[in-house]
């Protein structure tokens, strides 16, 4: 497998030993990820640890794999808790980091990684050390590093796009609030409306009563002073709703540009897959022919054009080749610009091959 800054590397097929995952847990130990594992490697059960930096894909680990004999040969009296089995171990180990009793003892980076335990059993403390040596990862681990990285920031993505949902039920929330304090505006103004037709009927009244001048006057000054109350009250609620106004109109503005800045984002993300399948075309008879080095060199045009040049990772998915004769195939991707990019489909000495189909992903 290749990317878009090594166009010269290949996918060789490996073949691996037989393993079987039965159980595994992780931990996070002073931010590093400790993982346990029990495998059975060609059918012996094994505890395996490993030991990386957390949040980070670095091209090296810290690992070791231990059956019940190399727990023997230690002879640390591991065994003697553990009734001799590899599963009760493994338990311990689970066990111990949950009660806060593993530690990391020291880290040589370019060497070792050791972690401690302590354990009381009937008043006598034992100590293990366990030693983990540093080892590399191959370009396949490497990728699936990659796309486990990819599968993060897509569940972020989603992530965001609930918070959106979130922050437009919440604009629309603020939009009922507003009508609520229009309405009740509305409701105010035709208070004062009627206060004031109540005052003129009252001016009325006095000019008509003449001679009762004096009593309505006091009445007309009570009411006067009531009317400066309520007009008082009038210009508070006026300041109170122009200064929920203002409040609102910068909420708003807030939320368009934390939603442009979000859009911006999601603008930004460009991820596509696709196979190709050939038969060879033209090269048929070169390609089967089973003698010498020969290649075969495709087109793929991506369904949406890159604002730089991305990443691009194949893979050989299917194959047809020819019987009694050894498989030597390699496939990369180069040429890689913002539309597409050239596949290139190798072999060499006495292969034959009629059918190939490459997947392959894009990102940016």
């Amino acid at each position: 497998m290749d990317s878009g800054n090594n166009n010269n590397n290949c996918t060789d097929i490996v073949i691996y030993k037989e393993e079987e995952l039965l159980e595994e847990k992780k931990f996070v130990l002073k931010h590093y990820e400790i993982k346990f594992q029990l495998v059975k490697i060609n059918y012996v059960s094994n505890i395996r640890i490993t030991a990386q930096e957390e949040r980070m894909i670095t091209n090296y680990y810290y690992g070791t794999e231990m059956n019940e004999g190399d727990f023997k040969i230690q002879n640390n009296g591991l065994l003697k808790l553990c009734d001799n089995n590899i599963q009760e171990i493994y338990d311990f180990f689970l066990r111990s980091f949950n009660e806060n009793k593993i530690s990391i003892k020291d880290i040589k980076e370019n060497i070792s990684f050791n972690l401690i335990i302590k354990e009381k059993c009937i008043g006598k403390e034992y100590t293990f050390e366990i030693s983990l040596k540093k080892k590399n990862y191959n370009n396949n681990d490497i990728i699936g590093l990659l796309c486990n990285k990819m599968n993060e920031l897509e569940i972020k993505n989603i992530n965001l796009d609930s918070k959106v949902n979130e922050l437009e039920e919440e604009k629309n929330n603020l939009n009922s609030k507003v009508n609520e304090l229009e309405t009740k505006n509305d409701n105010l103004n035709f208070k004062v409306n009627e206060l004031e037709e109540e005052k003129n009927n009252l001016n009325s009244k006095v000019n008509e009563l003449e001679e009762g001048k004096n009593n309505l006057n006091s009445k007309v000054n009570k009411l006067e002073e009531e009317k400066n109350k309520l007009n008082s009250k009038v210009n508070e609620l006026e300041e109170e709703k122009n200064n929920l106004n203002s409040k609102l109109n910068n909420d708003f503005s807030a939320l368009e540009n934390k939603n442009n800045i979000l859009e911006e984002k999601l603008e930004t993300i460009n991820i596509q897959t696709g196979e190709y399948n050939t038969y060879f075309p033209g090269k048929e008879i070169y390609m089967r022919r089973g003698h010498g080095e020969r290649s075969f060199i495709g087109h793929i045009d991506f369904n949406k054009k890159y604002e730089s040049i991305p990443y691009v990772l194949t893979s050989l998915s299917a194959l047809d080749a020819g019987d009694n004769r050894n498989i030597r195939i390699s496939v990369n991707a180069f040429n890689i610009t913002t539309t597409g990019f050239d596949i290139k489909i190798y072999t060499w000495a006495d292969t034959s091959i009629y059918y190939v189909r490459v997947s392959w992903i894009s990102f940016r």
